[in-house]
């Protein structure tokens, strides 16, 4: 079954690469992501000459190591929309897109020194926008995007939130960067 699957996959990579018309779909993948133990995927469809909107959905979580005492689980929605500056065809290219974010984490902790569990869960919404530079290869493309957003926690205690405008905590309230590398394809 996984190889029947894989050889649909490969088949369809390479269909959609070698195809010669004007590409309406994007489906990417942020490879970063992959060094903070998450997967995200993204889709955009064309919706006019230079315009794109489309929807990155993330997937995030972590075992207790060394590092952390406890297990985390994330995950991302991602509305945006991109305007291309000139033809999106082009061998290089730049874009703007501002976007909506909802975040979910939920962690639990371990106390060794007793026998309670604490667990929570937190919520965030951010909004903002990045500046991006796309590199198109025929139908395969990455983009380096640099931008940033506000970040507003919605849910949780106020007790638990000691850390106010750092960016360095993930849901902290205030004004976060974004940096980010995009491999995808055009179909």
């Amino acid at each position: 079954m996984k190889k029947t699957v894989l050889f649909t996959l490969l088949t369809v990579f390479t269909a959609s690469i070698t195809a010669k018309q004007k590409p309406s779909t994007f489906v990417y993948n942020k490879p970063l992501g992959f060094l903070l133990n998450s997967f995200e995927i993204g889709f955009d469809k064309r919706i006019s000459d230079q315009g794109f909107i489309g929807v990155m959905i993330g997937y995030g979580a972590a075992e207790e190591n060394d590092f952390n005492n406890g297990d985390m689980e994330e995950l991302k929605f991602e509305f945006n929309f991109k305007t291309f500056l000139n033809k999106y065809t082009d061998k290089r290219t730049y874009y703007v897109q501002p976007f909506l974010m909802y975040k979910q984490r939920k962690e639990d902790g371990y106390d060794y020194f007793g026998p309670s569990r604490n667990s929570f869960k937190t919520a965030a919404l951010d909004i903002g926008f990045v500046f991006a530079k796309r590199y198109n290869w025929d139908r395969m493309f990455m983009d380096i995007q640099l931008g940033g957003g506000i970040i507003s926690p919605i849910s949780g205690e106020k007790e638990d939130r000691y850390y106010i405008s750092n960016p360095i905590v993930p849901y902290s309230k205030g004004v976060h960067p974004r940096i980010g590398i995009n491999f995808g394809i055009s179909i």
